[in-house]
């Protein structure tokens, strides 16, 4: 039997269509969070300070060793074409750079109070002990993420020992998207703020290059002038444009189909 405009059966027809049409894209229009490393400080022959819940523990030595340091994360998300993420920190302006890294374990930090809930993260810090370049810097590698992609990446950076402040840059190619954080010692989370947990953070949106690259460039730019921190990294993908308009056509269809009604 023919589905008409206006019977049931045809009203039945475009509910399916556009819930299932909802269904299939809903999870493409939010923002996926792929990875989130915390950078844990590991003293010899001892134990690292402990992961925030929800990330991916990265143990760094508590004492001087020289870069590059190198990392992978497997059994990401399915929409990852490699399926692992590749993770450097260089001390310098490149990922051969050479300079000196460490780590630092601040446990005086406030503990999760409220709406914090980060000090597990706030606590501890990798280190970029580079001198030869100026100001401090820290160049920040990722690999492995699908090519020519939009992701956020969002940086979190505190010190409860030193006042101070950074700036992040994307390097990857031609991008100039850039943020910066900056943080006092000592700062008391009250956790009366639904936002303290992104307190000392930035996020930029960024795309990688031809091969899945994205690179940054972290530079000190006040307080302890002989280092760059950072606590930690959350890598979020950005929703596709099809998928958008997709759904944006389903709802066009629904549009019509009520003003064809009336």
């Amino acid at each position: 039997m023919k589905k008409t405009p206006g019977t049931p059966r045809f009203r039945a027809l475009l509910a399916t269509v556009t819930l299932s049409l909802g269904f299939l894209f809903a999870s493409n229009l939010e923002a996926q969070l792929l990875l989130s490393m915390d950078f844990n400080s590991k003293p010899s022959g001892g134990s690292a300070s402990p992961t925030e819940a929800g990330y991916n523990g990265i143990a760094i030595n508590d004492a001087n060793f020289t870069g590059p340091f190198t990392t992978s994360f497997s059994g990401l998300s399915t929409s990852l074409s490699s399926g692992t993420v590749g993770l450097t920190i260089a001390a310098g302006t490149s990922l051969s750079a050479t300079g000196t890294l460490l780590s630092r374990d601040r446990s005086t930090t406030t503990a999760d109070n409220g709406s914090f809930t980060y000090q597990a993260l706030y606590r501890d810090f990798i280190i970029s002990k580079d001198t030869t370049t100026g100001l401090p810097k820290m160049t920040i590698g990722l690999s492995g993420l699908n090519a020519s992609t939009e992701y956020l990446v969002t940086f979190y950076a505190y010190d409860n020992n030193n006042s101070g402040a950074i700036s992040l840059q994307n390097t990857t190619g031609t991008g100039s998207q850039s943020g910066s954080i900056s943080w006092t010692a000592g700062y008391a989370f009250n956790g009366a703020n639904a936002n303290e947990n992104a307190k000392f953070s930035t996020t930029l949106r960024v795309q990688t290059d031809t091969l899945g690259n994205l690179t940054f460039l972290n530079t000190t730019t006040s307080g302890a002038g002989f280092q760059s921190i950072l606590n930690g990294i959350q890598v979020t993908a950005v929703p596709e444009p099809t998928a958008i308009a997709l759904v944006i056509a389903g709802c066009g269809i629904l549009f019509l189909r009520r003003r064809h009604r009336h």
